[in-house]
């Protein structure tokens, strides 16, 4: 690793040992959970949620799938930094102010729903917006051609 590099991740708090969950166990939260960014980047993914009988009680990763309604007596037996946000749309509102409750610290929002919680640090990440992104690039590409 270079200097630079390691300094970059010091700054960012790359490695500072931060614990997550990841509420919305569906295609994109299991997706995500078994991904190696999170170990990459020192947080540890220490629990999913979801409100599906059939996911509840399964792992990803080696991690469980409780059910939503544990999740805030989880958070009060466990620190929990951030939370990964793969819920419908129509849920996250709701979802974030739990988390919020529960002490959570940081969401990394997926819903494709603007979100601002009092208190709590939030990444609002537009999937969508990246594609147009990517068209228009490939677009301007094809027009000078």
């Amino acid at each position: 690793m270079t200097f630079l590099y390691a300094k970059i991740c010091e700054l960012l708090g790359v490695g500072a040992g931060f614990s997550a969950i990841v509420v919305g166990a569906g295609d994109l939260g299991r997706a995500l959970s078994r991904s190696d960014m999170f170990e990459k980047r020192g947080v540890d993914v220490i629990s999913l949620f979801d409100v599906n009988p059939a996911l509840i009680g399964k792992t990803v990763n080696g991690v469980l799938i409780r059910d939503i309604a544990e999740l805030e007596a989880f958070c009060r037996e466990n620190h929990v930094d951030m939370a990964v946000l793969t819920v419908p749309k129509d849920k996250s509102e709701e979802v974030a102010s739990r988390l919020a409750s529960c002490g959570v610290s940081g969401i990394w929002n997926f819903t494709g729903k603007e979100l601002a919680v009092e208190s709590v640090a939030v990444e609002n990440v537009h999937l969508g917006d990246s594609l147009m992104i990517l068209e228009y690039r490939l677009n301007q590409t094809e027009n000078k051609r």
